[in-house]
């Protein structure tokens, strides 16, 4: 498996470069204080781990150009809207969107994978849902089956 880790490092901006790294499966770029992603990211079609927590990205739209993303790893970041992603595409495992001003999660039910986890906690369509977070459980839940951790 071929990784790269930028974790913590102070970087707004990773380098336009890493399109080239084309066999990457797995990458960090945890709390480097991204903004936004280099379009290049698309070109990481052997994708399957990405790790954006703790940033300051406002998109995660670029994940529509990744097939083989399983894992995304975005909660603590400033996503409002996921609205434009394609939750069809691809073979989620994971999705971590924790502490986001995201408005609705209603794109979420569109996933036809069998998710393992899923944390939404502190997202502010949680705190619109009739019921709240537990209502919003349920539901996924009647979807995707009752052992799916939600958080």
């Amino acid at each position: 498996t071929m990784h790269v880790n930028f974790g913590r490092l102070s970087m707004p901006r990773i380098p336009k470069t890493i399109g080239f790294m084309i066999q990457l499966q797995e990458l960090d770029l945890q709390g480097i204080g991204l903004q936004e992603m280099p379009i290049q990211i698309v070109n990481l079609q052997k994708l399957t781990t990405l790790n954006v927590l703790d940033n300051e990205l406002k998109s995660i739209d670029f994940v529509n150009y990744m097939p083989s993303l399983s894992v995304l790893l975005a909660s603590l970041n400033q996503i409002s809207d996921i609205a434009s992603i394609n939750w069809a595409l691809g073979s989620w495992k994971n999705i971590h969107l924790s502490q986001n001003p995201i408005h609705s999660l209603e794109p979420l039910f569109q996933i036809k994978t069998p998710l393992e986890y899923l944390t939404i906690s502190g997202t502010v369509a949680v705190t619109k849902e009739p019921g709240g977070m537990k209502t919003f459980v349920e539901r996924f839940r009647g979807k995707f089956g009752q052992k799916l951790p939600v958080f």
